[in-house]
């Protein structure tokens, strides 16, 4: 994706590895979507480091169900 910061690359890449695919929200935020799978929405730029292991998580988890 263009314009994103480091950190929220990593974590576009890492979302690719377990099969989902990233886009962007009207409102700037990260949506991962998996085929037959959930959805795992994700802020658009982190505030803090807390965050992005929380998101992080999320994604494990929602990988982990399918």
């Amino acid at each position: 994706m263009k314009g994103c910061c480091e950190s929220t690359k990593r974590v576009i890449n890492f979302a690719r590895e377990l099969g989902f695919s990233a886009s962007r929200t009207r409102k700037g935020h990260l949506r991962f979507t998996r085929e037959n799978g959930p959805t795992v929405f994700f802020s658009g730029s982190p505030s803090d480091r807390r965050s992005m292991q929380n998101g992080l998580a999320k994604l494990r988890r929602a990988a982990a169900l399918h």
